[in-house]
């Protein structure tokens, strides 16, 4: 993400697993499906604050 890449598909349990694992995300949000069983998943760093 260091490059300016602002979006990402990744498809891949293990795959989508490393991916979150790799970008340090610890916050996922799940929107709208784009197709059957395949949602917009938003990923954010969260800085373990209450919010």
């Amino acid at each position: 993400m260091d490059k300016g890449v602002k979006r990402l598909v990744v498809a891949g349990g293990e795959t989508s697993g490393a991916v979150v694992s790799a970008l340090q995300l610890n916050v996922l949000t799940i929107g709208p499906e784009i197709a059957p069983g395949v949602p917009v998943v938003t990923g954010t760093k969260s800085l373990g604050l209450a919010q």
